[in-house]
């Protein structure tokens, strides 16, 4: 009982690095240069070698979704483009692809 409980807690851990690294790579996949258009699911789908449905479902095992991911990007990429230029605002919302 002890060793199937063992083995148990032992996939459960490797799922989860596993699905702790699947973040960080689509996180990394959302940082984008300046005068890029953000990346959609589909484009990081392909970038990781997976289907869109199939990106979208791990990262729901990982409790987190890709709009998420994009949404705390573009925040931190707008917080830091407020904070470290002189940028007016609705130039740096539509790099960041926001529009009236």
């Amino acid at each position: 009982l002890f060793s199937a409980a063992l083995a148990t807690l032992e996939m459960e851990r490797t799922a989860l690095r596993r699905e702790g690294l699947l973040v960080a790579e689509v996180e990394h996949a959302l940082g984008f240069s300046p005068g890029d258009t953000p990346p959609d699911l589909a484009s990081i789908a392909a970038r990781l070698c997976v289907s869109p449905r199939t990106l979208a479902r791990r990262l729901k095992a990982a409790h987190t979704s890709f709009r998420a991911l994009r949404d705390a990007s573009l925040h931190r990429r707008a917080r830091q483009l407020l904070g470290e230029t002189d940028r007016r605002i609705d130039a740096i919302s539509a790099e960041l692809g926001y529009s009236d």
